[in-house]
């Protein structure tokens, strides 16, 4: 029985390192850098009043008119606060 307790201890132990072996190969050495590319203003650039309108139409949910209403109502109060 011991010896079933031991070879358990071994088996974590040894399944210990290999995930911290790992986990120090996944790790990149030095400072970290992000490179972003892209453009802040997308060509499908949609106004938050146009939102509502332009959502259940692409969707094809134009039949939903008391969930269109309230999110038309949404983003109406959204643009108010901005």
């Amino acid at each position: 029985m011991r010896q079933i307790k031991d070879m358990a201890r071994i088996s974590s132990f040894h399944l210990a390192t290999v995930l911290h072996d790992i986990h120090q190969r996944q790790r990149a050495d030095g400072p970290a850098a992000i490179l972003g590319l892209g453009t802040a203003n997308p060509t499908n650039c949609v106004l938050q009043d146009h939102f509502a309108d332009w959502y259940f139409h692409v969707t094809k949910s134009d039949r939903l008119a008391e969930l269109k209403a309230k999110t038309k109502k949404i983003c109406t109060n959204m643009v108010q606060f901005n």
